[in-house]
């Protein structure tokens, strides 16, 4: 038969603008808007078992820990979850449940399980999530400071008018619009629509906007994609990074790739990397490391210090300064309105197609 579901309820009023900490361990929870002036949590579950006593312990302890305060700071918990021990008398075996204050009470049957969460916050209100496992759904609009802390969750939210801090490990966020945000995440996925400044150090990790700030990124085997972006500084090992529209970008990368639409400046210093350019300004290699640069359309290249690379171009329009060894230089169309090809260095190959009224000197 199922076991009947039961509900528990827990309140504090709060005053201005509260600071609140979750700790959820393994469970689902829904945070929404509340209706009044009070934080209040509802839990819904099921226990059962051979012991009234234990029962009524558990239930106790939830009542009293779901939510404790120290003035306008709130803690909201599940850590009224008892542990399960066995333990053998001779040729015996005995369960219990322990509790934290160290009292435990023996079972032959037992049962505890958390269905569901629901926290209800104010809007103005500085938020930390400390948890692990299972999945939050912050359903409403924070004015406020976040700090996520977290191991093995999934965390949706929707608009953070303030900054966003995240510290976590194989974890998942997904969130509609926030203000700065500063990342460190392992083996971990981010996903946002817009945000205002991003500073990310990351691994094993896959992030992706829509529309952001200036980006300060430092990432070993990740996956990172950006539509539209300022500006950004880069130090990046065995990624795979890609931008649609971006202003100036810096770059020291080593193995991986890197693809950007339209740019208007790219400075770089890579090696063993798989560079692709839709339409480029101006693009400036220092010291490149058998790269390979497919470039539909730019106006002025600098390449210093390279070896090994090679370089496919459409369509050339002005300047180009080429100091390379063994190195492959590929112009599919010379515009008439270049200024300059300078190609210089050892072992150098180079195929343009000039157009036949294009005026030029060869020196």
């Amino acid at each position: 038969n199922a076991l009947e579901l039961k509900l528990i309820e827990a309140s504090k009023e709060f005053k201005e603008k509260p600071s609140v900490t979750i700790q959820m361990f393994d469970t689902h929870s829904e945070v929404i808007q509340t209706p009044d002036s009070k934080i209040s949590v509802q839990v819904e579950y099921i226990v059962s078992g051979d012991n009234p006593e234990a029962i009524q312990k558990i239930e106790q302890l939830m009542r009293e820990t779901l939510i404790v305060n120290s003035g306008n700071s709130f803690t909201i918990s599940n850590n009224f979850f008892p542990t399960i021990i066995q333990e053998s008398v001779g040729f015996k075996r005995y369960t219990y449940i322990k509790f934290n204050d160290g009292s435990k009470y023996k079972f032959t049957d037992y049962k505890f399980e958390v269905k569901n969460v629901k926290i209800c916050l104010p809007t103005s209100v500085d938020l930390k999530v400390d948890s692990k496992y299972g999945s939050i759904d912050i359903l409403l609009p924070i004015n406020g400071t976040v700090n996520l802390e977290t191991y093995d969750l999934v965390l949706k939210g929707k608009t953070i008018t303030g900054n966003l801090t995240i510290d976590s490990k194989y974890s998942k966020y997904r969130f509609d619009k926030v203000d700065d945000v500063n990342l460190s995440i392992y083996e971990s996925d981010f996903d946002v629509t817009e945000m205002g400044k991003c500073k990310i150090d990351s691994k094993y990790s896959n992030i992706n906007a829509i529309k952001s700030g200036l980006l300060t990124y430092t990432g070993y085997e990740d996956k990172l994609s950006f539509q539209q972006i300022p500006d950004a500084d880069i130090e990046a090992k065995y990624s795979h990074l890609r931008f649609e529209n971006a202003n100036t970008i810096k770059a020291i990368l080593y193995e991986g790739s890197m693809t950007i639409k339209k740019n208007e400046s790219c400075n770089v210093c890579g090696k063993y990397v798989q560079f692709q350019f839709g339409q480029i300004g101006s693009l400036n290699i220092v010291d490149g490391y058998e790269n390979h640069f497919e470039i539909e359309e730019i106006t002025n290249l600098t390449s210093t210090n390279g070896k090994y690379s090679d370089y496919k171009i459409g369509n050339f329009l002005g300047s180009m300064v080429v100091n390379g060894y063994e190195e492959s230089l590929q112009i599919e169309k010379v515009s008439g309105s270049f200024s300059t090809i300078s190609v210089d260095g050892k072992y150098l190959k180079t195929k343009l197609q000039l157009n036949k009224e294009t005026n030029y000197r060869i020196k």
